[in-house]
Formats: C-alpha cells, sequence, structure tokens
C-alpha cells in the first residue's frame, strides 16, 4: 500500500486508505499524538514520521529523518523507531511484551492493532523518543 507521491499531509496519507486499515492507522497515529505531543507530524519517506532528526549520511549531505514513523502496508501496520539512531536496532525478544508482532532491525510489524499491545507499544515510544 504504497501512498502516492502527491501525499504531502499525514491528513492526505490516512484518508487515502482504503477503510479498515484508515481506521486503524488513525487510532494509532491520535495515540502517537497524544503520548507524544511534541513530535510534529510530517510525511517522510512515504510514511507518517513524527519529530525530525538530523541523521548523518555517510559521505552525502546529512538529512532529516523522523523518530518514530508508521506505515500502512498491503499485509502489515509498521512502526519504526530509531530515526535518531542510525545504528539501532530493536531486541527482538521485546515481542513478547508487545503481543503478535515481529521485530525487524528498528520496525515492528504486525497484521491488526488489535494484535499489539497499544499500551506497551505506546509506552516504548515514549522511552525513545527525546523530550523537548
Amino acid at each position: 500500500m504504497k501512498p502516492a507521491s502527491r501525499i504531502t499531509t499525514p491528513e492526505q496519507y490516512l484518508s487515502s486508505l482504503p477503510e479498515g486499515r484508515r481506521q486503524e492507522m488513525t487510532e494509532l497515529h491520535e495515540a502517537i499524538l497524544k503520548i507524544a505531543p511534541h513530535l510534529k507530524p510530517w510525511i517522510a519517506y512515504g510514511m507518517i514520521g513524527y519529530g525530525k532528526v538530523e541523521r548523518d549520511a555517510g559521505n552525502r549531505q546529512p538529512r532529516e529523518a523522523p523518530i518514530v514513523s508508521i506505515a500502512a502496508q498491503v499485509r502489515h501496520i509498521r512502526v519504526y523507531l530509531g530515526g535518531h539512531d542510525t545504528t539501532a536496532t530493536l531486541d527482538p525478544r521485546i515481542s513478547e511484551t508487545l503481543g503478535q508482532v515481529s521485530i525487524g532491525g528498528c520496525c515492528i510489524r504486525f497484521k491488526r492493532l488489535a494484535d499489539v499491545y497499544i499500551q506497551a507499544l505506546l509506552d516504548l515510544i515514549v522511552r525513545i523518543c527525546p523530550r523537548e
């Protein structure tokens, strides 16, 4: 489920999704806004990103990256953590505390929002987010 390049706001991103996925993504988006209101949402790399940090891009110019981002895929919802650190990886054992999820690098994947323990996910986001 790749959003069209014309999408420039989180609201456009959410409204572009099929109804079922839109509802879940909107609920997740609103929950993130509630627990981390200092992380302003924006469209980053075709996803909804929250907060901005400058990441080292190797021998290129540094670039802005979201601290947290969410993406709707055809079969999964993905939550990316670690935009603040290019070497960050999530401990796969964390999946035990998050419900029916899979972990890959700095990504948490789940099929439906009901599969994840939302409060545990939000607590994790709060822990990794820098304060204002």
